[in-house]
């Protein structure tokens, strides 16, 4: 018993790095979390619920602020003690993190953080795409094309297109459809694209094609299927995959808080990736089994 208690004692985080830091570079306002996008609002709630579990605090450290700057935020980031650092997506598409992290463990979700090589959370977009599509052959379609933003798809580091090609080449290679990934999707391209590929489902980061294609006469899922890839609670109606952003925030905190009981601090010498599947979410977009 004596020895249990003992290694309780010694896996309770301390005071010394109790906080863990939620690096924002969203623009700050007193409304900034109700104007987040819902994605990094889910990704917080998981990192926030995983350290309350642990025993850490999290605080918000918002370098979007207006006059913040780097050197100040490392200032105060070092006056509070904060040691572990999770770093939410960035603003930007991509970009460089330029806050120094020789201090702290840190963490970051996705792949916005190009510099410096740092340990990810993040989603397994290249099995999701896969899963995505095989679940749509097995509910009958043979012709899956993909439509999504250029910046989509350079955000994730290219595993959608890496992941719809290689499913293409093994199981439609017969019917290739030419991906539709252009700088902007709009209704003119994509039924443009649509006429001329002629899919029989779409797989998608918007949720906008439903509408796109249900104005141009389109009747879903009758005339074509459409799964998201990035299936939001705000569309229940959707099929596609949960990206499940709350999971991720919570093995983010999970990576940072194993490098503090470690004491390992600063960037690690071969970064790590630890990748969540999604979960497929059967909505009124795609036919349903029962139907086959």
């Amino acid at each position: 018993v004596n020895s249990f208690m003992a290694q309780l004692r010694r896996n309770r985080p301390s005071s010394e790095y109790a906080t863990i830091g939620l690096i924002n570079t969203h623009p700050y306002s007193y409304t900034s979390s109700k104007s987040l996008s819902k994605e990094l609002l889910r990704l917080v709630d998981g990192a926030q619920r995983r350290a309350t579990e642990l025993g850490y605090r999290t605080e918000e450290c918002w370098l979007g602020q207006d006059r913040m700057t780097v050197a100040r935020m490392h200032t105060i980031i070092k006056a509070r003690s904060i040691r572990g650092l999770f770093i939410l997506p960035l603003l930007s598409n991509r970009g460089r993190f330029k806050l120094p992290l020789d201090d702290f463990a840190s963490v970051t979700a996705g792949y916005s953080v190009t510099h410096p090589p740092v340990y990810r959370a993040c989603n397994h977009n290249f099995a999701t795409v896969t899963e995505a599509m095989s679940e749509l052959r097995r509910i009958g379609y043979r012709k899956i094309g993909i439509a999504m933003p250029q910046r989509h798809d350079t955000r994730t580091n290219h595993f959608w297109l890496s992941g719809y090609l290689g499913f293409q080449h093994l199981y439609q290679s017969r019917f290739p459809i030419a991906p539709h990934i252009v700088k902007e999707v709009t209704a003119k391209n994509l039924i443009g694209w649509v006429e001329k590929e002629k899919p029989d489902a779409i797989v998608s980061t918007l949720e906008t094609v439903p509408e796109m294609l249900e104005a141009a006469g389109y009747r879903l899922p009758r005339d074509i299927g459409f799964a998201n890839l990035n299936w939001k609670p705000e569309y229940p109606h959707h099929s596609g995959i949960d990206q499940r952003y709350e999971l991720i925030g919570s093995t983010a905190i999970d990576m940072i808080t194993a490098q503090l009981m470690r004491n390992e601090y600063g960037l690690p010498k071969i970064p790590r990736i630890n990748m969540t599947m999604g979960k497929w979410v059967e909505g009124q977009t795609t036919r349903s089994r029962g139907r086959l």
